[in-house]
């Protein structure tokens, strides 16, 4: 008799060969143009560094760099080859980046190579596949760890055994080491034009796979009290989070002055679990205009990429060369929005001009409403025929102000947006972002990108809270639309409703927009 569990594999594949959806020619198409990683090497330089560092033909070399977490699995001597080879092209400029250790010479390729990818998902990635193919030298398994494009994990600082607890025992007792800690704040001040907000995250670890889920009631810092558990911690272990952010909870002036190199910060909590070993990492915390930055830049870099693809082979490094001039160095801070705001803008224009008929063709060159390079429409997946005009809105949806950086998901059929900037401070501390108008869920920040089209409409009209879709064409709201013209035009969408969670709300009365 054969079973019934979904597992069987003749059942699986009979239940899901039936579905459009899955089919394979289809579903590659739409992930490789929709999803796709921004790779600015033309195709003739793919084969040529894959021949030096032993990738014998092209689909083999073409398979390597399709995903960035393979750099990172590189050994030193094959990704200094590679950025030896990036500083001929003049994609790389600065010739000591080779004397630094694999990792970080690594991540300074994957910034270069991906423009705008982010780099900590490249990384996680490669430290999953490092882990399954060698299960005895793998460290922690942080790529289970719960986390969001808004906290990027930088490096792990320390790595403490902890004693098992006692039967009559039920409160755990922590120590961490000072010196580490002391260590990097020394690096950290002295580099002058670090401005990210790092932030300090205690780990947890029932055994190298699995982190603990802190569930809390008290946790007390060098005998401050029990009080420090705040309900923001609270709400962050409901999200699923797995970390405890200790940042705000030590009294670093005392530590990092009065301590010595055996000091130790002392932790008490309610903690009944068989805890092996604790961790401590340097997170970065992402603010709403710095995640804002990194998607114009990752939708700026995707259309550049796009327009050197439907280039000419012969015409592909001068756009490649014209591309690198264009976007800013991954040191560049990401908080600087209106540059690249015009570095978003030169991809559509001064990009797009050497190459109109190509980019058009592809869909790469229009944006939110008409095209935009993410939506291109073919017949397998052409929409819903809206006939008539369809009434736009340039408020957002959840402030009801003026949309400033108008986004929306690939996977969003609708054609009014929302701003990034308001997006972002209301989900800053969501594992799941959704849509406010549609309700689709977002993976990560590569299922959002900024509407060209609609950026342009809202420069062109700066005084308009709305707009018609006619043609194609955004324009303004006549009143023969509005009114006298009812009955040849689809009624005027009004701005979509939002409910307001009480994460929500609470993330908006916490910080503004300035």
């Amino acid at each position: 008799m054969q079973s019934s569990s979904i597992l069987n594999r003749g059942l699986l594949l009979q239940t899901t060969g039936n579905r459009k959806r899955t089919k394979t020619d289809w579903t590659s198409f739409r992930t490789r143009k929709w999803r796709s990683t921004p790779l600015i090497l033309t195709i003739d330089q793919v084969r040529h560094i894959g021949k030096d560092i032993g990738l014998s033909t092209l689909r083999k070399a073409d398979e390597h760099f399709k995903d960035p977490a393979n750099v990172f699995l590189m050994p030193k001597p094959k990704l200094v080859v590679l950025y030896n080879y990036m500083l001929d092209l003049g994609i790389a400029t600065s010739k000591t980046m080779v004397r630094m250790k694999q990792a970080e010479l690594a991540r300074v390729v994957v910034d270069l190579l991906y423009p705008g990818f982010p780099v900590w998902r490249a990384r996680d990635r490669a430290e999953r596949l490092f882990r399954e193919s060698h299960p005895v030298r793998s460290g922690l398994a942080y790529d289970l760890v719960p986390t969001t494009d808004a906290l990027e994990r930088d490096q792990e600082l320390l790595r403490v055994p902890v004693s098992p607890l006692e039967e009559d025992m039920h409160e755990l007792c922590l120590s961490i080491p000072v010196k580490p800690l002391q260590d990097y704040a020394k690096k950290r001040v002295k580099r002058k034009a670090d401005d990210k907000d790092i932030r300090l995250h205690l780990y947890l670890w029932l055994s190298k796979w699995m982190a603990w889920h802190p569930d809390l009631t008290y946790f007390s810092v060098d005998s401050h009290g029990k009080g420090q558990w705040s309900k923001d911690d609270q709400e962050l272990v409901k999200q699923g989070y797995r970390h405890i952010d200790i940042t705000d909870k030590v009294d670093w002036h005392s530590v990092l002055e009065k301590s010595t190199e055996k000091s130790t910060i002392d932790i008490k909590c309610d903690c009944e679990a068989h805890i092996k070993e604790l961790s401590v990492c340097t997170v970065w915390c992402k603010s709403p205009l710095e995640l804002t930055g990194q998607l114009y830049l990752q939708s700026a870099s995707t259309q550049a990429v796009r327009i050197m693809e439907n280039t000419p082979r012969q015409q592909q490094p001068a756009i490649q060369r014209q591309m690198m001039d264009l976007l800013p160095s991954p040191y560049a801070s990401k908080s600087d929005i209106q540059q690249l705001q015009a570095i978003f803008d030169s991809c559509f224009t001064s990009m797009g001009c050497s190459n109109t008929q190509s980019s058009s063709s592809s869909g790469g060159g229009g944006g939110g409403a008409s095209g935009n390079g993410y939506n291109d429409k073919n017949d397998e997946e052409e929409e819903e025929l809206i006939l008539g005009d369809q009434s736009i809105s340039l408020l957002d949806p959840m402030l009801l102000s003026r949309l400033q950086y108008p986004a929306r998901g690939i996977y969003c059929t609708h054609a009014s947006c929302f701003d990034a900037r308001v997006f972002f401070l209301c989900q800053l501390s969501r594992r799941v972002w959704k849509c406010y108008i549609c309700n689709v869920q977002y993976k990560s920040i590569q299922d959002l990108y900024i509407d060209h089209e609609m950026a342009q409409a809202l420069s062109t009209y700066p005084e308009d809270e709305r707009l018609v879709l006619r043609n194609g064409i955004l324009m303004p709201a006549d009143p023969s639309f509005s009114r006298s013209d009812s009955t040849n035009a689809t009624p005027s969408v009004p701005t979509p409703s939002v409910v307001l969670d009480d994460d929500d709300t609470h993330s908006i009365k916490k910080q503004r927009i300035s």
